[in-house]
């Protein structure tokens, strides 16, 4: 029993571990993968060195805590702080940093981590080459296959794990059956020193750290190692979990070199006289490695079949891809009107779905473009799927309806425009409109326009929306308070200086334009005057003119009503409001 713990090894302050997963199992193939196999094989590996320093066995995981810990105190590399606290050597380090990385640092001091992220770029570089088509089938066919028996490899290794956990269980039962005949009658006779002898000269087992008997008092009167004779047993460490099979109990914990140990007790009674219990420590390492072992050989066969499998779909591939080439080839001829092109197959041809899929392509193509020519990303969904749907009506050629027109302005943006350099002028004014283009879209209106700084929405055309003077009023009362908001919290100059005018009235809406430059507009005498009842709104303020208050009811809207004002265009006064909230 070399491999003896010192007091505190059945009752350490290590995190106990249980029968590991699926989990646990792959990534013990995978470990044991990349130590036996070269570097070659797992040339990308971005592990944390710490990890990689612990997994090569260079240093323990709580050398690892404390140089981290003095790392982040000392601002120093962890390489470097490892050495300098004696963990490690120099040469140690940069041996598994070269392995691991696969670069060729010739000492900590070099610019390690520039040298790492360099590989990882040349990695992606990698993975943005383009395959061939009749490679990229084949590796999907080869991985489905691929997955597949290494999913029940795994599932039989994991089996395999279980029976054998179980197998080591046993064992240990029957060990500790065995010790506990030879320890009752050297304790009935009160011979300690003989029972410690034979424990200290016991050949070791394979799989046998340890053993130890405590009286019940919990004092080590027997163990292997002979300096632990007369110290006190420490008890399980906290979080395994203790279970029980017959009399005995029985827990896995890792002691300090990371192994994984099957810790199992008996009370020893002789007659009715309570003599302590008895303790023994089973390695289930020798298990991890034959599983790894047998991962490792699951590894290497998968490899030769994926091999075999690339060749031999690479092959049937080339006759199943021929006709799909030709059909790439009809559809590369078509490509300045792709989205006119369709693909005609006979019903029960074996590429229908394929062409079925190419037409579906086709089509939303000839949306898309419709949609960057006519409306652009301003649009409101609704409206889009409108014209989606009925791209001939004549509403798009241009048509007469009602709708209203909200317009926002800044006061005293010229002013501004003097003081501010550009770029300040640019991002302010993009948040302005960004904080106007989403409510206004929220009450299902649009952004017609940008036009120098003031917006122009509309409601209700070119699709008819129902209570639309009222949404926008809704949607203005929305902007103006998150303009408030937004201004309270930033450096925005034009946030609490916007004022807004809306007007209903008879629109012409369509595309406007020439061959060369076309768009989807909004004109007309309700849009002109929806600009001038803009101008008479100060700062953080709404005007309506009457047209709008007509159409709301009296009880969900309350407004101020203003002096008469003679605007633009207009040869008498007209009648406006202020709006001071709406109940709806």
């Amino acid at each position: 029993m070399s491999k003896t713990p010192q007091g505190k090894a059945p009752g350490s302050d290590e995190e106990a571990h249980s029968a590991p997963g699926f989990r646990q199992l792959i990534q013990l193939i995978v470990d044991a993968m990349a130590a036996r196999l070269p570097a070659r094989f797992f040339p990308f590996r971005k592990q944390p060195l710490g990890e990689v320093l612990v997994s090569e066995r260079i240093i323990a995981p709580h050398q690892l805590d404390k140089a981290l810990a003095n790392q982040e105190k000392f601002d120093r590399r962890l390489g470097e702080m490892v050495v300098d606290m004696g963990f490690a050597s120099e040469p140690e380090v940069l041996d598994a940093i070269n392995r691991n990385y696969r670069i060729s640092a010739g000492s900590l001091d070099d610019d390690i981590a520039r040298m790492i992220e360099s590989r990882l770029a040349f990695r992606e570089s990698l993975s943005k080459m383009r395959m061939m088509f009749r490679f990229k089938v084949s590796l999907a066919l080869v991985g489905v296959i691929w997955i597949s028996i290494f999913s029940i490899s795994v599932l039989m290794l994991w089996r395999q794990s279980t029976q054998m956990r179980d197998a080591a269980l046993q064992m240990g039962v029957a060990s500790l059956a065995i010790t506990e005949e030879n320890a009752k009658s050297a304790l009935g006779n009160n011979d300690i020193s003989t029972l410690n002898k034979q424990f200290q000269s016991a050949t070791p087992n394979k799989g046998l750290l340890y053993g130890i008997i405590a009286d019940p008092q919990g004092l080590v009167k027997v163990h292997t190692n002979p300096d632990q004779v007369g110290s006190r047993f420490i008890p399980r460490p906290e979080g395994a979990e203790e279970k029980h099979t017959g009399d005995v109990d029985y827990f896995v914990y890792k002691d300090q070199e990371g192994g994984e140990v099957l810790h199992l007790s008996k009370a020893l009674i002789h007659g009715n006289q309570n003599m302590g219990r008895l303790h023994l420590g089973v390695s289930l390492d020798f298990l991890n490695e034959q599983l790894a072992n047998d991962g490792y050989l699951i590894v290497l066969l998968s490899l030769l079949i994926v091999a075999f499998g690339v060749i031999l779909s690479i092959n049937l591939g080339s006759s199943f891809l021929r006709p799909l080439s030709g059909l790439l080839a009809s559809a590369q001829g078509e490509e300045k009107q792709i989205h006119r092109y369709q693909v005609k197959v006979r019903p029960d041809h074996e590429f229908e779905d394929l062409a079925t899929s190419f037409d579906s392509i086709s089509r939303q193509l000839s949306q898309k473009l419709l949609m960057e020519k006519s409306f652009g990303r301003y649009v409101n969904p609704a409206i889009l799927n409108k014209i989606m749907a009925n791209p001939d009506e004549p509403w798009m050629k241009g048509t007469r309806t009602e709708a209203t027109i909200l317009f926002t302005d800044v006061r005293g943006f010229t002013g501004m425009f003097d003081k501010n350099q550009p770029e300040t002028i640019v991002e302010a004014l993009n948040e302005y409109f960004e904080i106007c283009a989403r409510i206004i879209k929220k009450y299902e209106g649009y952004v017609d326009k940008f036009i120098g700084d003031a917006v122009l929405g509309v409601f209700g055309a070119p699709s008819p929306l129902d209570y639309h003077p009222l949404k926008a009023v809704n949607a203005a009362l929305e902007i103006q308070k998150e303009l408030k908001r937004r201004a309270r919290v930033n450096t925005n100059p034009l946030l609490d200086k916007i004022g807004i005018g809306i007007n209903t009235g008879i629109v012409v809406s369509g595309n406007i334009g020439s061959e060369e430059k076309m768009e989807y507009a909004v004109i007309g005498d309700s849009v002109n005057m929806a600009s001038r009842i803009s101008d008479l709104a100060a700062a953080g303020e709404i005007v309506v003119s009457s047209s709008v208050i007509e159409e709301i009811p009296p009880n969900l809207i309350t407004v101020s009503e203003l002096p008469p004002q003679n605007v633009k265009g207009k040869k008498d006064p007209i009648t406006t409001y202020k709006v001071i909230k709406t109940t709806f």
